[in-house]
């Protein structure tokens, strides 16, 4: 076990893709935020979730809470579509973001997702915000009928204006209707 976890710590990139397994529960997302979380040494992090209706707000306060420590991330990648989250899930990756500084890329997916409103986008955005750079922002919230043009707003606000090294910045709320900007 000793030498596992020595492995585990070392790690510098995590990809895992759940996606469509409906036996995976905040139990699981429990687990594996705990695991990530002991991986100082993270660059780039994708947790793909998708489609797994047992995960609810629970995963995103584990990993808000799990993985605060990871402060060489350069590109997060987290895609909770289809799941059971709320605004209250999204406020709580704030402690998430608060120890870093600059990311590279970050890609947020939660479409299909009916309890997220623009007050869970305003909550993301507030979260962010502290970022002295960014690269790349994207969001995708399809089918997300609570969230209105308002929610596209906020973070563009708030995202946009406090990160100068902003190149692209993607909010997609429906097949039909996209809201982005393209920075040089």
């Amino acid at each position: 076990i000793r030498d596992m976890l020595k492995a585990i710590r070392s790690l510098t990139q995590v990809y895992i893709d759940f996606s469509f397994c409906e036996q995976i529960s905040d139990m699981g997302i429990g687990i594996v935020a705990d695991a990530v979380g002991n991986c100082p040494q993270l660059t780039h992090l994708s947790l793909i979730f998708n489609y797994c209706v047992d995960i609810s707000d629970k995963s995103l306060i584990s990993l808000g809470s799990s993985l605060n420590e990871l402060t060489l991330l350069k590109s997060v990648f987290l895609d909770f579509s289809q799941t059971a989250i709320s605004d209250k899930g999204i406020s709580a990756l704030e402690g998430f973001f608060k120890n870093l500084k600059q990311l590279e890329e970050f890609k947020f997916l939660v479409s299909n997702c009916k309890e997220v409103t623009d007050k869970g986008l305003r909550s993301l955005s507030e979260s962010l915000k502290h970022l002295t750079e960014i690269r790349t922002f994207e969001i995708s919230v399809h089918n997300c009928d609570s969230v209105t043009d308002k929610g596209a707003q906020n973070i563009l606000d708030i995202v946009g204006n406090s990160l100068g090294k902003l190149e692209t910045f993607s909010v997609e709320r429906s097949e039909e209707r996209r809201v982005g900007k393209e920075c040089r």
